[in-house]
Protein backbone atom coordinates (compact mmCIF):
# COMPACT_ATOMS: atom_id res chain seq x y z
CA UNK A 1 0.00 0.00 0.00
CA UNK A 2 1.24 3.51 -0.89
CA UNK A 3 1.71 5.42 2.39
CA UNK A 4 2.38 8.78 0.74
CA UNK A 5 -0.10 11.61 1.02
CA UNK A 6 -1.32 11.19 -2.55
CA UNK A 7 -1.61 7.45 -2.08
CA UNK A 8 -3.60 7.83 1.14
CA UNK A 9 -5.82 10.40 -0.56
CA UNK A 10 -6.43 8.06 -3.49
CA UNK A 11 -7.60 5.27 -1.15
CA UNK A 12 -9.67 7.54 1.12
CA UNK A 13 -13.45 7.45 1.21
CA UNK A 14 -15.41 9.91 -0.98
CA UNK A 15 -16.39 11.93 2.10
CA UNK A 16 -12.78 12.18 3.27
CA UNK A 17 -11.71 13.21 -0.23
CA UNK A 18 -14.35 15.94 -0.30
CA UNK A 19 -13.25 17.17 3.12
CA UNK A 20 -9.60 17.33 2.10
CA UNK A 21 -10.45 19.07 -1.15
CA UNK A 22 -12.42 21.69 0.78
CA UNK A 23 -9.48 22.16 3.14
CA UNK A 24 -7.06 22.63 0.25
CA UNK A 25 -9.36 25.32 -1.20
CA UNK A 26 -9.45 27.03 2.20
CA UNK A 27 -5.67 26.89 2.38
CA UNK A 28 -5.26 28.49 -1.04
CA UNK A 29 -7.69 31.27 -0.08
CA UNK A 30 -5.90 31.82 3.24
CA UNK A 31 -2.46 32.11 1.69
CA UNK A 32 -3.86 34.51 -0.91
CA UNK A 33 -5.25 36.75 1.85
CA UNK A 34 -2.00 36.57 3.82
CA UNK A 35 0.12 37.66 0.85
CA UNK A 36 -2.31 40.41 -0.21
CA UNK A 37 -2.48 41.89 3.27
CA UNK A 38 1.28 41.65 3.71
CA UNK A 39 1.77 43.68 0.53
CA UNK A 40 -0.94 46.16 1.51
CA UNK A 41 0.26 46.76 5.08
CA UNK A 42 3.99 46.52 4.46
CA UNK A 43 5.49 49.90 5.20
CA UNK A 44 2.06 51.54 5.56
CA UNK A 45 2.83 52.90 9.05
CA UNK A 46 6.07 54.45 7.80
CA UNK A 47 4.31 56.05 4.85
CA UNK A 48 1.69 57.57 7.15
CA UNK A 49 4.44 58.93 9.43
CA UNK A 50 6.04 60.55 6.38
CA UNK A 51 2.68 62.06 5.41
CA UNK A 52 2.27 63.49 8.91
CA UNK A 53 5.70 65.07 8.68
CA UNK A 54 4.88 66.58 5.29
CA UNK A 55 1.50 67.77 6.49
CA UNK A 56 3.07 69.40 9.53
CA UNK A 57 5.15 71.58 7.22
CA UNK A 58 2.12 72.82 5.30
CA UNK A 59 0.94 76.34 6.06
CA UNK A 60 -2.76 75.74 5.36
CA UNK A 61 -5.31 73.12 4.36
CA UNK A 62 -5.48 74.61 0.88
CA UNK A 63 -1.78 74.00 0.40
CA UNK A 64 -2.07 70.49 1.82
CA UNK A 65 -4.93 69.65 -0.54
CA UNK A 66 -2.96 70.79 -3.58
CA UNK A 67 0.19 68.91 -2.51
CA UNK A 68 -1.49 65.62 -1.56
CA UNK A 69 -4.02 65.41 -4.38
CA UNK A 70 -1.69 63.67 -6.85
CA UNK A 71 0.82 62.28 -4.36
CA UNK A 72 -0.48 58.70 -4.48
CA UNK A 73 -0.87 58.53 -0.68
CA UNK A 74 -4.41 57.20 -0.78
CA UNK A 75 -5.00 56.86 2.96
CA UNK A 76 -3.67 60.32 3.75
CA UNK A 77 -5.62 61.85 0.87
CA UNK A 78 -8.89 60.19 1.93
CA UNK A 79 -8.59 61.55 5.48
CA UNK A 80 -7.49 64.97 4.33
CA UNK A 81 -10.30 65.26 1.80
CA UNK A 82 -12.91 64.15 4.33
CA UNK A 83 -11.74 66.71 6.89
CA UNK A 84 -11.40 69.49 4.32
CA UNK A 85 -14.82 68.89 2.77
CA UNK A 86 -16.49 69.05 6.18
CA UNK A 87 -14.48 72.15 7.07
CA UNK A 88 -15.60 73.90 3.89
CA UNK A 89 -19.21 72.86 4.41
CA UNK A 90 -19.28 74.21 7.96
CA UNK A 91 -17.55 77.47 7.04
CA UNK A 92 -20.13 78.08 4.31
CA UNK A 93 -22.79 77.74 7.01
CA UNK A 94 -20.91 80.23 9.24
CA UNK A 95 -20.89 77.57 11.99
CA UNK A 96 -19.29 78.45 15.36
CA UNK A 97 -15.72 77.23 15.83
CA UNK A 98 -16.69 74.69 18.49
CA UNK A 99 -19.38 73.14 16.28
CA UNK A 100 -17.02 73.12 13.30
CA UNK A 101 -14.36 71.31 15.34
CA UNK A 102 -16.83 68.70 16.58
CA UNK A 103 -18.14 68.01 13.09
CA UNK A 104 -14.68 67.74 11.58
CA UNK A 105 -13.61 65.46 14.45
CA UNK A 106 -16.56 63.13 13.85
CA UNK A 107 -15.92 63.14 10.11
CA UNK A 108 -12.29 62.23 10.63
CA UNK A 109 -13.25 59.51 13.08
CA UNK A 110 -15.56 57.98 10.47
CA UNK A 111 -12.85 58.29 7.82
CA UNK A 112 -10.35 56.49 10.04
CA UNK A 113 -12.92 53.76 10.69
CA UNK A 114 -13.59 53.38 6.96
CA UNK A 115 -9.89 53.11 6.15
CA UNK A 116 -9.40 50.57 8.94
CA UNK A 117 -12.31 48.54 7.65
CA UNK A 118 -10.91 48.57 4.14
CA UNK A 119 -7.46 47.52 5.30
CA UNK A 120 -8.87 44.80 7.56
CA UNK A 121 -11.25 43.32 5.01
CA UNK A 122 -10.97 39.52 4.66
CA UNK A 123 -8.97 39.12 7.86
CA UNK A 124 -12.03 37.56 9.57
CA UNK A 125 -11.83 34.80 6.93
CA UNK A 126 -8.37 33.94 8.22
CA UNK A 127 -9.69 33.72 11.78
CA UNK A 128 -12.60 31.57 10.62
CA UNK A 129 -10.26 29.25 8.73
CA UNK A 130 -7.96 28.92 11.74
CA UNK A 131 -10.92 28.03 13.97
CA UNK A 132 -12.89 25.61 11.82
CA UNK A 133 -10.26 23.86 9.67
CA UNK A 134 -9.22 21.39 12.43
CA UNK A 135 -12.84 20.47 13.04
CA UNK A 136 -13.50 19.95 9.35
CA UNK A 137 -10.45 17.70 9.20
CA UNK A 138 -11.63 15.87 12.31
CA UNK A 139 -15.01 15.30 10.68
CA UNK A 140 -13.29 13.66 7.72
CA UNK A 141 -11.23 11.50 10.08
CA UNK A 142 -14.23 10.37 12.12
CA UNK A 143 -16.13 9.53 8.98
CA UNK A 144 -13.19 7.55 7.61
CA UNK A 145 -12.77 5.61 10.86
CA UNK A 146 -16.48 4.76 10.92
CA UNK A 147 -16.19 3.51 7.36
CA UNK A 148 -13.10 1.44 8.27
CA UNK A 149 -14.90 -0.26 11.15
CA UNK A 150 -17.95 -0.81 8.96
CA UNK A 151 -15.76 -2.64 6.47
CA UNK A 152 -14.24 -4.63 9.34
CA UNK A 153 -17.66 -6.00 10.23
CA UNK A 154 -17.78 -7.89 6.95
CA UNK A 155 -14.15 -9.01 6.98
CA UNK A 156 -13.14 -12.59 7.70
CA UNK A 157 -10.31 -11.52 10.02
CA UNK A 158 -10.87 -8.90 12.75
CA UNK A 159 -7.30 -7.69 13.32
CA UNK A 160 -5.46 -4.40 13.47
CA UNK A 161 -4.02 -5.15 10.05
CA UNK A 162 -7.51 -5.12 8.62
CA UNK A 163 -8.42 -1.64 9.89
CA UNK A 164 -4.99 0.04 9.86
CA UNK A 165 -5.12 1.13 6.18
CA UNK A 166 -8.57 2.69 6.57
CA UNK A 167 -7.62 4.48 9.78
CA UNK A 168 -4.39 5.86 8.32
CA UNK A 169 -6.33 7.13 5.31
CA UNK A 170 -8.82 8.80 7.64
CA UNK A 171 -6.17 10.44 9.83
CA UNK A 172 -4.72 12.30 6.87
CA UNK A 173 -7.81 14.57 6.95
CA UNK A 174 -6.94 15.75 10.46
CA UNK A 175 -3.33 16.38 9.40
CA UNK A 176 -4.51 18.45 6.45
CA UNK A 177 -6.89 20.38 8.70
CA UNK A 178 -4.05 21.29 11.06
CA UNK A 179 -1.83 22.18 8.12
CA UNK A 180 -4.47 24.65 6.98
CA UNK A 181 -5.32 26.09 10.41
CA UNK A 182 -1.80 26.78 11.73
CA UNK A 183 -0.64 29.12 8.92
CA UNK A 184 -4.03 30.87 8.96
CA UNK A 185 -3.77 31.52 12.70
CA UNK A 186 -0.20 32.82 12.42
CA UNK A 187 -1.09 34.98 9.43
CA UNK A 188 -4.12 36.42 11.20
CA UNK A 189 -2.11 37.38 14.29
CA UNK A 190 0.69 38.96 12.27
CA UNK A 191 -1.61 40.92 9.98
CA UNK A 192 -3.82 42.06 12.86
CA UNK A 193 -0.77 43.42 14.68
CA UNK A 194 0.34 45.29 11.56
CA UNK A 195 -3.19 46.61 11.03
CA UNK A 196 -3.41 47.95 14.58
CA UNK A 197 -0.16 49.86 14.05
CA UNK A 198 -1.53 51.41 10.87
CA UNK A 199 -4.80 52.35 12.60
CA UNK A 200 -2.88 54.09 15.37
CA UNK A 201 -0.95 56.09 12.77
CA UNK A 202 -4.21 57.02 11.03
CA UNK A 203 -5.60 58.39 14.30
CA UNK A 204 -2.48 60.51 14.72
CA UNK A 205 -2.77 61.72 11.13
CA UNK A 206 -6.40 62.68 11.74
CA UNK A 207 -5.27 64.67 14.76
CA UNK A 208 -2.77 66.60 12.64
CA UNK A 209 -5.48 67.35 10.09
CA UNK A 210 -7.82 68.55 12.83
CA UNK A 211 -5.09 70.84 14.17
CA UNK A 212 -4.69 72.32 10.69
CA UNK A 213 -8.44 72.92 10.55
CA UNK A 214 -8.42 74.76 13.85
CA UNK A 215 -5.36 76.76 12.85
CA UNK A 216 -7.20 77.92 9.74
CA UNK A 217 -10.27 78.74 11.81
CA UNK A 218 -8.11 80.67 14.27
CA UNK A 219 -6.52 82.62 11.42
CA UNK A 220 -9.95 83.60 10.13
CA UNK A 221 -11.25 84.56 13.58
CA UNK A 222 -8.08 86.29 14.72
CA UNK A 223 -6.91 83.42 16.96
CA UNK A 224 -9.93 83.40 19.26
CA UNK A 225 -11.07 79.89 18.42
CA UNK A 226 -8.00 77.92 19.44
CA UNK A 227 -7.68 78.26 23.20
CA UNK A 228 -10.44 75.71 23.93
CA UNK A 229 -9.68 73.12 21.27
CA UNK A 230 -6.05 72.90 20.19
CA UNK A 231 -4.69 71.44 23.43
CA UNK A 232 -7.40 68.76 23.49
CA UNK A 233 -7.11 67.83 19.80
CA UNK A 234 -3.34 67.65 19.39
CA UNK A 235 -2.18 64.22 18.35
CA UNK A 236 -5.54 62.48 18.15
CA UNK A 237 -9.29 62.61 17.59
Amino acid sequence: MDTGILGLYAHATPVAKAVMLALVCMSVASWGIIFRKALLLRGAAGRIDACMERLGRMESLEQAMSRFKDSGDRMAWNLLRAGYDEYRRMTRCNAPAALLADNVRRTLRHAVSDEGGRLGAQLPLLATTANIAPFIGLFGTVWGIMDAFHDLAGAKSASIAAVAPGISEALIATAVGLGVAIPAAIGYNLQTTALNKVKARLVNLAGVILNHVMHDVGAVLGGTALHTTEADDAGGI
